[in-house]
């Protein structure tokens, strides 16, 4: 059994009709903006998710950062504790930004990023004491899995079925 079909009995994937689909590519190798399959087929990476988009699949520099914080500390739950590189490139990015910028908030993927955000907006107008029902965004696009990001989502099957829930509350 090939992974692409070891895959299709384990795994269930997000935005995905898995009774018509057939089996995904098993992508098995990744360097700069080309993906290679099980099967050695070449794909063009357009999605460029997490640091791909600005880096490339398979950066040395990237790899070797990762490697090296890898050896010191993995992963520390960021709600109740904090790490040193968290604040020096919260200070970094903060040096960059416009004045009025005090604080960063960050994510691992942009499920949550769109999620924190709408949870933000929402506590803003709230403590305004503003009342806000509407969500703007774009039809039909993807902006993650997560319940906040699909109901903003503008695709139909999902907003349809929670019509009122967040997208007009």
């Amino acid at each position: 059994m090939n992974l692409s079909e070891k895959d299709q009995l384990y795994n269930w994937h997000p935005y995905t009709q898995h009774q018509t689909v057939g089996l995904l590519p098993a992508i098995v190798k990744g360097q700069g903006a080309v993906l290679w399959d099980e099967h050695g087929n070449e794909y063009l990476d357009a999605i460029a998710s997490w640091w791909v988009n600005p880096y490339g699949h398979s950066n040395p520099v990237m790899a070797e950062a990762i490697y090296k914080q890898l050896t010191t500390l993995e992963h520390v739950l960021f709600g109740g504790f904090t790490n040193k590189p968290a604040v020096e490139l919260a200070e970094k990015l903060l040096s960059l930004l416009p004045s009025n910028q005090k604080k960063v908030f960050f994510s691992d993927n942009g499920s949550t990023a769109v999620e924190v955000a709408l949870k933000a907006a929402m506590q803003y107008f709230y403590n305004k004491k503003e009342v806000r029902r509407r969500i703007l965004a774009f039809d039909d696009a993807f902006h993650g899995d997560t319940f906040g990001a699909m109901a903003s989502s503008g695709i139909t099957f999902f907003t349809e079925a929670f019509q009122g829930s967040l997208v007009d509350v």
